[in-house]
């Protein structure tokens, strides 16, 4: 048995706000507020072991509410709530020697610290990072007006070369968020 339900707008049932409409090809349309963006350049560079601002990620960017200058998600008035937050960061060390010690990725929420991943290794055991790929997804809430960045910081035994991230890719660095509620 199959059903079909013709409907070109859905709204709450308390204001009659539209939360999801559907154009006349099928397309759905959600008020939700997300953000989605990749690293532009196939490398950018990153200072040895300090906390460094990710920017430049306007490769195939989605901006519902054209929030996210590439670099800074500011959140738009009404907009608050809790956002599923993610980030695939590329680390690179093959031009630094190959000896990678530490990457993590962090997620700054009005400048400060919100959320981390990564992995440390000791450079002594000869356990040490030529590439690696750091996934990160958390939940947070954000009011209005707040900023969402995306941080990293790589540091390598040899202290030399050029330490970087990858981007433009299908596995390049990328970060994004989407409103999945009320706070």
């Amino acid at each position: 048995m199959s059903s079909i339900l013709k409907v070109s707008e859905i709204q709450d049932p308390t204001n009659g706000n539209t939360a999801v409409s559907i154009d006349s090809l099928g397309t759905l349309n959600s008020t939700s507020c997300h953000f989605t963006g990749i690293l532009a350049s196939s490398t950018f560079t990153v200072s040895r072991s300090t906390d460094t601002k990710v920017t430049g990620m306007t490769t195939h960017e989605k901006d519902s509410h054209n929030a996210f200058d590439g670099t800074t998600f500011t959140v738009p008035t009404g907009k608050g709530g809790v956002y599923l937050v993610t980030a695939t960061v590329y680390f690179d060390f093959s031009n630094a020697g190959g000896d990678g010690e530490l990457v993590y990725m962090y997620f700054y929420k009005n400048g400060s610290e919100a959320y981390r991943a990564g992995i440390q290794m000791n450079a002594s055991s000869a356990k040490q990072i030529a590439q690696y790929i750091v996934p990160g997804t958390t939940f947070l809430t954000l009011a209005d007006g707040d900023t969402l960045e995306l941080y990293v910081r790589l540091t390598d035994d040899s202290a030399s070369g050029t330490l970087r991230l990858f981007g433009s890719a299908a596995y390049g660095t990328r970060f994004g968020a989407v409103r999945i509620g009320d706070a």
